[in-house]
């Protein structure tokens, strides 16, 4: 899975900064997309 492989790369480079915002955005993102597609489903 995706989320897997990259949930152990930010977690190898947890201690990088510029990784540490990567995954906040890709995280925050992500539950943006997730919400909107349960909107949409729910529908």
């Amino acid at each position: 899975m995706l989320s897997e492989g990259f949930l152990l790369l930010v977690f190898r480079n947890r201690g990088n900064y510029f990784s540490k915002y990567i995954s906040l955005r890709l995280g925050t993102d992500f539950v943006a997309i997730l919400l909107i597609y349960r909107e949409k489903g729910v529908k």
